[in-house]
């Protein structure tokens, strides 16, 4: 293997994908027997999603066909899963995103990141009805728009709130919260701007539990007498944070904590091991303090392979299920709007090719810091001389492209 040249993961295997390739099919037989009980039946998205990233980047289902201009050397570069919890299709979609937001979406102003949770007692009904989450979502983003508002003085002004749903913990277990990046103050409809510097946490937080309670109750998922219960078990409501720093108009602290928001479930870099002869995965996690926050002391967790296997698929979405949304001045609505007026300049996002548009090659290169589309021999550019997809590779043995290759590389 050439020292950095980019390599494709069916070269290169990352945790994850030797974990499922190893255990998958194992955990399909038992899975009925260990674990239906707690996670419900296997959910048909969940095949479909493992099969696609067990087949990430593999060559039979298509690929690209690149020489280089200089010498002459011929590659291939296998087409991706593209499935939001997959490590590395899902990391690009994420840069993308983020790359995306900060042009187009986010006004040149400071913002809050608040975090929206609910307790363990409550959730695995939204394991069981997902369509719950979006409802989650639009809650909390109702609730902080009212008390901006109030607050503010000006019942017809918005926040912008970018919201993401994430079901994931420190450990992969499950954990539905509510991340929003929200303007610290309020615009009005004249684009007037208004600051809302002190938030009243102690209110918002019994009143997103009586929301959150609520809402299950319209639904019938609880009682009346369970919804009392919770209320006298948490008196001082459910927990959400808002956090302010004087430079999240940067696009540098704004990309992070977007990264952060919509990181995968489980992260690579969170599986610090991989153990095939025990049949064991260990995890790493920050520790939290006796409040509930994030320290910086690292704690460990080791757990049979097919536990963990189980964690994982959880977090897999539904096809159509939307994880981002955009509220407020942020609103597809309200953005659409803006394109025909004059708005003051803080609220003037770039008008060039979307970030979305970006290439492949611009993203591996932020990712890995390779350039993808550089001849590992000469440094030469490559050109694309023809895409080979599935149909055309069902006798791969005798592939002219693939025999070159495999002695080339």
């Amino acid at each position: 293997m050439i020292s950095g040249l980019y390599t494709p993961r069916y070269l290169l295997k990352n945790k994850l994908h030797t974990i499922l390739s190893d255990h998958y099919d194992e955990f399909l037989k038992v899975y009925d027997k260990r674990y239906i009980e707690k996670y419900g039946p296997l959910r048909g998205v969940v095949k479909k999603t493992i099969q696609k990233i067990l087949r990430c980047s593999n060559p039979e289902d298509g690929f690209a066909h690149l020489r280089c201009r200089g010498c002459g050397r011929e590659y291939i570069c296998p087409f991706s899963c593209k499935e939001r919890v997959c490590p590395s299709c899902g990391q690009k979609r994420l840069l993308a995103w983020c790359e995306w937001l900060f042009e187009k979406v986010l006004f040149r102003l400071r913002h809050r990141h608040w975090c929206f949770t609910i307790p363990v007692c409550i959730r695995p009904i939204f394991r069981k009805h997902r369509f719950l989450l979006g409802e989650l979502c639009s809650l909390a983003a109702d609730t902080l728009t009212y008390y901006m508002r109030g607050l503010s003085g000006h019942a017809e002004a918005s926040p912008g709130i970018v919201a993401t749903i994430q079901t994931a913990g420190d450990r992969a277990n499950w954990n539905p919260h509510i991340h929003l990046i929200a303007t610290v103050g309020v615009l009005a409809p004249d684009y007037r701007y208004y600051l809302v510097p002190k938030i009243p946490y102690d209110v918002m937080r019994i009143a997103w539990r009586d929301r959150v309670l609520r809402m299950l109750l319209s639904y019938g998922f609880i009682s009346q007498n369970y919804a009392t219960k919770l209320k006298k078990r948490y008196p001082n409501g459910f927990m959400l944070n808002g956090k302010i720093r004087d430079d999240w108009d940067s696009n540098k602290v704004i990309s992070h904590l977007a990264e952060y928001i919509i990181r995968a479930p489980v992260a690579e870099s969170r599986i610090v091991e991989y153990n095939r002869d025990r049949a064991e995965v260990t995890i790493e996690y920050r520790k939290r303090d006796a409040s509930g926050n994030k320290t910086k002391r690292m704690d460990r967790e080791t757990v049979n392979v097919l536990d963990f296997i189980a964690r994982f698929i959880q977090h897999i979405p539904e096809v159509y299920q939307q994880m981002v949304r955009y509220y407020g001045v942020y609103s597809n609505r309200s953005r659409g709007g803006r394109k025909t007026e004059e708005v003051p300049e803080f609220m003037l996002v770039e008008d060039d090719e979307p970030s979305y548009g970006k290439s492949w090659r611009h993203l591996i290169w932020k990712i890995y810091e390779i350039d993808p589309l550089r001849c590992p021999e000469c440094g030469g550019e490559l050109e694309l001389i023809n895409i080979v997809s599935y149909l055309s590779c069902a006798n791969m043995d005798n592939h002219p492209i693939l025999l070159y290759i495999a002695v080339g590389i």
